[in-house]
């Protein structure tokens, strides 16, 4: 009868061998996440980055409405950025006190508007157009995503 009580021969060994050096490297290969991507540059309104559709006719929409709200020109307006992402339900990153929302990924756009030396953002998704999200509402969308205007 055998005292050890496992297989005790070099094949065993050799294996326990290769999974300590396997559990070893794969500790060290510790990397640290990567950096929050930096805010991206403004885009204008005739060129849509090479990764995002073109978000022009709801910049235009956005341009417009915050014009006649701040009763000021659209050519005073400068679109600091314009993305599609994807917002967490169907409050479109805005919801209102009370509301209730669908529980589902809403892809739409986030518009970033300044006029008057101040940020005024604008969501937009699903088949909703893009509206003016008061900053005590505003929240931030999920991730990136994917928009085609209705």
């Amino acid at each position: 009868m055998n005292s050890c009580p496992f297989r005790c021969g070099a094949r065993s060994w050799s294996g326990l061998i290769l999974v300590g050096l396997a559990l070893t490297i794969s500790a060290c290969n510790d990397t640290p996440p990567p950096a929050e991507a930096p805010e991206p540059p403004s885009v204008p309104m005739t060129e849509p980055p090479a990764d995002q559709p073109d978000t022009g006719p709801a910049e235009r929409i956005a341009v417009q409405d915050l014009a006649e709200r701040l009763e000021i020109s659209a050519e005073s307006i400068q679109v600091r950025s314009a993305r599609a992402v994807t917002w967490p339900d169907g409050a479109i990153g805005c919801p209102e006190p009370g509301g209730m929302y669908t529980q589902a990924l809403v892809d739409g756009l986030q518009i970033v508007l300044i006029a008057d030396g101040q940020e005024f953002h604008y969501h937009a998704g699903g088949d909703r157009p893009p509206f003016l999200c008061p900053e005590e509402r505003r929240q931030m969308p999920i991730g990136p995503g994917r928009y085609e205007l209705q």
